[in-house]
C-alpha cells in the first residue's frame, strides 16, 4: 500500500495544533477548532496520526538522568542557537 505524501503546510498545521494542545492555557474553543481541523480534510487526520506516532516514539525513550543535559545552551551563543551535547549511556561507556 502506497502512502499519500502530506504537504509541508499540513504537517506544520498538525505541529502547531500539538503545541497549542500542550499549552497551559489551551481552551475548550481551541479543542473544538482542533477537532474541526481534523475533520476538515483526510490529510489533516493523517498528519495528526503520524505526528502522534512520532511523539509516542519519543515518549518511549527511557528517561535517564543524562537526558536532562542533552540540550544545553552554550555560553556566548545567541539565544537562537543551541548546541547539542551527546552524553553516552552508562552501559555503552568502556
Amino acid at each position: 500500500m502506497t502512502q499519500h505524501r502530506l504537504s509541508v503546510d499540513t504537517i506544520r498545521q498538525a505541529s502547531g495544533w500539538m503545541a497549542r494542545l500542550w499549552a497551559d492555557d489551551v481552551s475548550d474553543e481551541d479543542r473544538q477548532a482542533f477537532h474541526a481541523w481534523r475533520l476538515d480534510h483526510p490529510d489533516n487526520e493523517s498528519a495528526w496520526q503520524q505526528l502522534t506516532q512520532i511523539q509516542a516514539q519519543f515518549s518511549a525513550v527511557p528517561q535517564h538522568a543524562a537526558s536532562r543535559r542533552i540540550l544545553m545552551t552554550r555560553r556566548g551563543t545567541s539565544r537562537h542557537r543551541q548546541s547539542i551535547t551527546l552524553v553516552p549511556w552508562p552501559d555503552s561507556v568502556s
